[in-house]
């Protein structure tokens, strides 16, 4: 009878095991495409995102343009991304769970990277229409956020202090 038990048990375990790094993925992949929705679609048409991520453009715009800093080939907006995201990270650590601060650092990381890695492309996909990239690029974002949202984690920024309110 024992062994049934600690069999069953094991079982378990092991689903879990398997439904958690389920979860980590599936906020991975949502940071990929969120990725994919702000460097394919938002910035090659000079747009901005809200919250961090549009302050972070913002100041890649004003370090490029207007002070001339000479970064060729390279996005700096996934870094002052992340160099916003690392105070509210620090204050929301009690707050949040564990799994989903682990989440959370893995995701901001993934953004980070992504959007320095993805080329942005020349010219806009659809150049004669703004607004239709914009709302292709608003529902991809909002797509990749909601489903790292869904899988435990977020992406960073106002998602963060979000979280933190809702407790």
């Amino acid at each position: 009878m024992e062994n049934a038990a600690q069999k069953l048990l094991d079982d378990v375990e092991r689903k879990w095991k398997w439904y958690q790094i389920d979860r980590f993925v599936g906020a991975l992949v949502g940071a990929v495409i969120y990725s994919l929705g702000i460097n394919l679609f938002i910035v090659p048409v000079s747009l901005y995102s809200g919250g961090v991520m549009g302050f972070s453009q913002v100041i890649r715009t004003v370090l490029v343009q207007y002070m001339h800093l000479p970064i060729h080939n390279f996005d700096i907006a996934g870094l002052v991304y992340y160099l916003i995201n690392v105070p509210i990270l620090l204050l929301s650590m009690r707050q949040i769970g564990r799994r989903f601060f682990a989440k959370t650092v893995m995701c901001v990381t993934a953004v980070t990277v992504l959007l320095s890695v993805i080329p942005i492309p020349a010219q806009p996909i659809l150049p004669e229409d703004t607004l239709a990239v914009c709302v292709i690029g608003g529902i991809i974002c909002g797509a990749g956020m909601g489903l790292a949202l869904k899988n435990g984690g977020c992406l960073g920024g106002m998602d963060i202090v979000g979280m933190m309110l809702g407790k």
